[in-house]
């Protein structure tokens, strides 16, 4: 296997390690979406999005994001996508 590839999983991975504990408490909740981006089967991406029941912005009910981690602008703009329409549907 390419080490940069190596690399860049190792990378993402400890990411993923940082958050392990708390996205373990809310992974299987239906308030939770986790969104992975993918090129040809390699990792270019993720984020994690949720819809809380009592935050608010403005006094209106919104959704948030976190732990964004994009290889570029094109898979961070498909990301924050997904997440909107997460929160839209």
């Amino acid at each position: 296997m390419n080490p940069k590839i190596i690399d860049k999983i190792i990378d993402y991975l400890r990411c993923l390690i940082e958050h392990k504990s708390y996205l373990e408490l809310h992974f299987l909740e239906d308030s939770y979406r986790i969104f992975i981006a993918y090129r040809e089967s390699e990792i270019v991406g993720f984020v994690v999005c949720h819809i809380h029941p009592t935050y608010t912005s403005y006094a209106r009910k919104c959704g948030t994001f976190g732990w964004i981690l994009a290889e570029d602008f094109e898979t961070c703009d498909n990301l924050m996508k997904a997440c909107e329409q997460f929160i839209k549907n």
